[in-house]
C-alpha cells in the first residue's frame, strides 16, 4: 500500500500464485492509486470482495448525498426536483447511454 518509490519493490509484491500484472503498469507511479484507496476497505471487509464492494459503494454515495443536502439547504423547497437532477439523472444517464 506504501510502496511507491521502487519499480522493484512493487514488482516483487507479485508471485506465481498470485498472479503478474501487466508489465506496462509500472511505468507510471500513480497506477496502483486505486489499490491503496481499496485496500484498507478489503481489510474492514474480511478480505471479502462483496463486502468490498458494499463498502466502496457507501463511501462512494457519501459525497453524492453530501452535495443533495447541502443543495436543499442553500435552496429548500425543490428538495424532489433536486433529488431527479443529483441522485437520479446521472444514474439514469449512465445506465441508459448504451441503448
Amino acid at each position: 500500500m506504501f510502496n511507491t518509490n521502487s519499480y522493484y519493490n512493487s514488482f516483487s509484491s507479485f508471485n506465481s500464485g498470485t498472479g503478474y500484472p501487466i508489465l506496462g503498469w509500472f511505468n507510471d507511479k500513480n497506477t496502483f492509486l486505486v489499490c491503496r484507496l481499496s485496500a484498507p476497505l478489503y481489510l474492514l471487509g474480511s478480505k471479502s470482495f462483496l463486502i468490498t464492494s458494499f463498502l466502496t459503494a457507501v463511501v462512494s454515495y457519501i459525497g453524492i448525498w453530501k452535495f443533495y443536502r447541502l443543495i436543499n439547504i442553500l435552496y429548500p423547497g425543490n428538495a424532489k426536483a433536486f433529488a431527479y437532477i443529483i441522485l437520479f439523472m446521472p444514474s439514469l444517464i449512465f445506465w441508459g447511454g448504451g441503448l
